[in-house]
């Protein structure tokens, strides 16, 4: 996914989620639809991570993400560097999701 967004420079969302995560469910039915989020997310290369087998592979990978669990939302930039101040973790609200968004573009809102 970060070749590909490096490829045409765009940046790309990376959602750490897993089947077990009830949390995630709700992120999936409530946040990402939500019409601002639609909004803020359009430009921007979207990519699930399903962690949902505790494997030897999905651990590695979350240590090299920096990531302790679902739900985990990593913004990357065209040049595949983590945006500064945009990882949301937990508890996402649209809010914080569109501004995330907003900022990983450059934007402000």
């Amino acid at each position: 996914m970060l070749r590909a967004a490096a490829s045409d420079r765009r940046p790309s969302l990376l959602y750490v989620t897993a089947d077990w995560c009830v949390t995630c469910r709700t992120i999936e039915r409530s946040v990402l639809t939500a019409p601002n989020v639609t909004a803020a997310l359009d430009g921007i290369r979207l990519a699930s991570l399903d962690v949902s087998a505790v494997d030897a592979d999905n651990s590695a990978l979350m240590r090299s993400l920096a990531v302790v669990g679902p739900p985990t939302m990593i913004f990357f930039d065209g040049s595949k560097r983590e945006a500064p101040g945009t990882r949301l973790v937990g508890n996402i609200t649209a809010a914080s999701l569109a501004d995330a968004a907003m900022a990983a573009k450059g934007t402000v809102r």
